[in-house]
Parts: C-alpha cells; structure tokens; sequence
C-alpha cells in the first residue's frame, strides 16, 4: 500500500514538471522500445547512473540555451555524442 503513494507521487511529479512537447518526445522514445529511465545521449550522473530520458532532455535544452543553439548544436560540441536520431 505504501508503495503505490510513492508511485502516483512520482506520477503527479513528472506529469506537473512535463511539456507537452516532453510528452510527445517521451512517449516516441517508449514507443520505440526504449526505457524512460535512460537516454539516447548516455548522460550520467556524476555516481555513473543514467539520467531519465526526460531530464537528459531538459539538461541539453538548458545548454542549448545558454550557448546560444539548437540540441543539435551542443551534440556537435560532444566528442562522440550519438547522432541525433532518437527521439526527435
């Protein structure tokens, strides 16, 4: 029982702090098979642990920002970043 109120507190976090747009990203990166709690950049924390989907995408916005670019921008500045193919 307790479980299931932490879960539907996850649940109201992530659909208060998402976009439309990170809707419609997250639901195509799911629907291609992949989990939310990973991303297609390979972004980590500094313990090594992936970053969800959502958050990676919300980190290279906000450097997308500040340098002044496109998501694709701040991927060409990555040595070895993957292509930008999923989700977008």
């Amino acid at each position: 029982m307790r479980r299931n109120k932490y879960i539907i507190g996850v649940h109201r976090y992530v659909a208060a702090n998402m976009t439309e747009n990170d809707k419609k990203e997250l639901a195509k990166w799911v629907s291609d098979g992949n989990s939310p709690l990973v991303n297609p950049w390979y972004m980590c924390r500094e313990d090594g642990w992936p970053y969800g989907f959502i958050t990676a995408l919300h980190l290279l916005n906000e450097m997308a920002e500040e340098m002044g670019c496109g998501i694709e921008g701040v991927l060409a500045e990555i040595p070895d970043a993957p292509a930008m193919d999923p989700p977008f």
